[in-house]
């Protein structure tokens, strides 16, 4: 009922607003290029659109992602932004997941209910961006480094491995999470 309420609010009016100028050029970019176009903007030229604009600041499994997801539903405000809604719902699973894991159930119920009705998880979900996919690599990666520090099972150090990776691919500032996890890991090997 939470994920349906959390689903609920970020559906609301999703279509009703036109693109700003960033959901743009991710629409511009989904309808102009090709997958294989949008892997060498990104990989090589370190931006989605290069033939508009230089920068160095787009990672591409967002972008790769929302190409495959736009060939189903096409590309228009509603169905670009329903995706981040649909990686939202994701993410609160793995939210419930990670604070179940952390802190219990019902602080894991409480947790799932606040980020459901967070304001900010509710704007940045209703937009053609990747912030949503970064917050879900962000989430799988901590709770997958939890599940593992505690089993230390193969198969939980190997999601751990994928969601950064992912997420790195996903968002630069996913490093700075990375950083952190890091200096975790580092402070529980000094001090086991």
């Amino acid at each position: 009922l939470i994920v349906l309420l959390g689903a609920l609010l970020r559906a609301y009016n999703i279509g009703k607003e036109s693109f700003w100028l960033d959901e743009g050029a991710t629409a511009f970019a989904m309808k102009n290029y090709n997958a294989k176009e949008i892997l060498y903007n990104t990989i090589v030229m370190g931006n989605v659109l290069p033939d508009y604009y230089p920068a160095t600041t787009d990672p591409p499994v967002y972008y790769i992602t929302l190409y495959f997801w736009s060939k189903l539903f096409s590309v228009s405000e509603t169905s670009l932004r329903f995706y981040s809604v649909v990686i939202w719902v994701l993410s609160a699973i793995y939210m419930f997941l990670l604070a179940r894991e952390l802190l219990g159930k019902r602080n894991a119920i409480i947790s799932s209910f606040l980020f459901s009705i967070s304001l900010p998880a509710i704007a940045f979900s209703q937009e053609a961006r990747g912030y949503m996919l970064y917050l879900f690599f962000a989430l799988a990666s901590m709770y997958y480094l939890s599940k593992a520090l505690k089993s230390n099972r193969n198969h939980h150090w190997l999601m751990y491995a994928i969601s950064v990776v992912l997420g790195s691919y996903t968002h630069h500032l996913f490093v700075i999470l990375l950083l952190f996890q890091l200096q975790f890991l580092l402070f529980l090997w000094q001090f086991p």
